[in-house]
């Protein structure tokens, strides 16, 4: 239960933000990871170091954290948001490319690549397994959303089609269904906002996809970058997740944790957390160091 949307302005500055909607109990942490970092990823099986710096939250799950969205020192950023019941994982590890758990896609491609022609260009060299002795891997169920400063969007999914890379001309990510689906789903919404159908209010998958698409399309955009973050954290409002709305089978609470916006251009990632009113603003360039270890924001 996610949603993400990336923004462009005929300046070229562009802007990726999201909600991540979660069990209420799991512990997350705003974190900086430094060029040159030793990667600590399984089942590798060649190490390599970060060529780039991230700053990004961590989800911290079974004893291994994962990097849920983030941002590069070039203005390629990522999320992950979940994909239920469509993910299709390879079995078996390959010699000439690089093994990835899904886990760890969204942690590679940001520490790997500058924009998203680049990663494009490289991606289908991965191997997204799920080892039969790793039952995390297996039940993940993910896709992924990257933006760069240009603006340029792309969605990535592996389902039983094999891997899949589809342009973002709307520039939003939810869940379920697949990302082609959703583009059928919401072009009814993208004309005239006098005759489009009334917006669904429910909070499933499809509809926030709508809602926030519909709202990013036919709202008045400035070209100042602070105006831009309030109006993404207003989109993400009209999508985010209450407390002790959603609850699963196995009595899980699922709500919105935090929005997130990430300035590509200038490289500040704006956070609000759910339950504060107060935003923290962590400036990359600014956090530039030779610390070789992982650095935490509280």
């Amino acid at each position: 239960m996610c949603t993400a949307i990336s923004i462009k302005h005929q300046t070229d500055h562009a802007f990726l933000a999201r909600n991540f909607d979660y069990d209420s109990t799991s512990q997350l942490k705003l974190a900086k990871i430094p060029r040159n970092y030793s990667s600590p990823l399984e089942p590798t099986l060649n190490t390599f170091k970060t060529r780039y710096s991230i700053i990004g939250m961590m989800l911290w799950h079974e004893g291994t954290h994962v990097l849920v969205d983030g941002m590069n020192e070039k203005g390629l950023s990522g999320a992950i948001l979940n994909l239920p019941d469509a993910c299709v994982w390879n079995k078996a590890l390959i010699s000439d490319g690089i093994n990835l758990l899904p886990t760890d896609v969204s942690f590679y491609c940001l520490s790997q690549f500058s924009s998203v022609t680049e990663l494009k260009a490289a991606i289908h060299q991965l191997n997204i397994v799920a080892p039969e002795d790793h039952p995390f891997a297996k039940t993940t169920q993910i896709h992924w959303m990257f933006c760069d400063k240009t603006g340029e969007s792309i969605v990535v999914e592996q389902t039983e089609s094999g891997l899949c890379i589809y342009d973002n001309p709307i520039g939003v990510l939810t869940n379920g269904p697949t990302f082609d689906q959703q583009l059928i789903n919401i072009s009814p919404y993208l004309k005239d906002s006098q005759t489009a159908p009334p917006l669904p209010g429910d909070d499933s998958s499809p509809s926030r996809f709508i809602r926030a698409g519909y709202l990013k399309h036919h709202l008045q955009w400035t070209q100042q970058p602070l105006s831009t973050v309030t109006h993404c954290f207003h989109i993400l409002g009209n999508v985010a997740l209450l407390p002790g709305i959603l609850k699963q089978t196995q009595g899980e609470e699922f709500e919105t944790r935090y929005t997130a916006c990430m300035d590509l251009k200038h490289l500040r990632y704006y956070l609000k957390w759910y339950h504060h009113l107060k935003t923290q603003i962590i400036d990359l360039k600014q956090e530039q160091d030779e610390s070789k270890t992982l650095t935490f924001f509280e």
